[in-house]
């Protein structure tokens, strides 16, 4: 069933594809005058369709591929004469009708990668909070400028007041390149360098903090101990073993460190 589904979408996209592959060649060939005969989605024999002004907008009995069939299209056409025949335009408006096909199937493959994008891979709710820090891993780059948890990160480099995803930013493109970084703690402000560390398996820039965060309890599995302790999916986590929680990351440093 999975199988014939993901087929049926296959046709659809191909279908979509080539729909918009002539509707390239269409458009631009009406921009220049060229007469079009015959608007097809399909080879063979016209099972029905509509015509609109001179062209025959069409559904073929082979529903795979189409066409657009423009007056003098073929050299051999004796059309030359006819000022609105394919043959009969300039050299440059030709080429553009051709390539307006493949042009569009760029669009579209453009417009399909930012709807996945967009869709399947949104941008997280948080990156667009104040940066303020969570967690900050032994021994990194962070750590080694001072940087402790609870700090706000006030400014980096050039950016005033960055959110997470502004930092994000500059950590992962600054590899081996110091950030200067002004840092309010508790109201106070002081400066430091960061110089993030190269992630060679990814490529990209370390610095060893993270987000601050809310722990929210997503599921609790019965039987294990966060059930026997009373906890609900639902309930934020503030503490773990006396310390505060301000990530993910903290909170799994703290559950390794008390062997569970």
């Amino acid at each position: 069933m999975l199988i014939a589904e993901n087929i049926l979408w296959l046709l659809v996209l191909i279908g979509i594809m080539i729909l918009i592959h002539e509707l390239g060649h269409y458009c631009v060939a009406r921009y220049f005058d060229v007469r079009v005969e015959t608007f097809s989605f399909g080879f063979g024999r016209r099972l029905f369709g509509i015509r609109r002004g001179e062209t025959d907008f069409r559904i073929s009995a082979i529903p795979f591929g189409g066409y657009v069939k423009m007056a003098g299209e073929q050299a051999g056409e004796e059309a030359a004469d006819d000022p609105r025949s394919f043959q009969s335009k300039p050299r440059w408006q030709r080429l553009l009708i051709v390539f307006a096909g493949p042009f569009m199937n760029i669009i579209l493959a453009v417009a399909l990668l930012a709807g996945l994008f967009m869709f399947k891979y949104p941008k997280p709710l948080m990156a667009d909070l104040v940066a303020v820090i969570g967690h900050v891993m032994p021994d990194s780059p962070a750590q080694k400028a001072g940087i402790r948890e609870g700090d706000r990160i006030a400014k980096i480099d050039n950016i005033e007041n960055p959110t997470w995803e502004n930092i994000a930013i500059k950590e992962l493109s600054s590899a081996n390149r110091p950030l200067q970084i002004r840092v309010d703690r508790n109201g106070r402000e002081f400066s430091t360098t960061v110089v993030p560390t190269l992630a060679e398996k990814v490529g990209v820039g370390y610095a060893g903090w993270a987000q601050q965060a809310e722990i929210q309890v997503a599921e609790v599995s019965p039987g294990l101990p966060a059930e026997k302790a009373g906890l609900r999916a639902g309930d934020l986590l503030w503490s773990a073993n006396g310390q505060r929680i301000r990530s993910r990351f903290k909170l799994q440093v703290v559950i390794r460190a008390s062997d569970g």
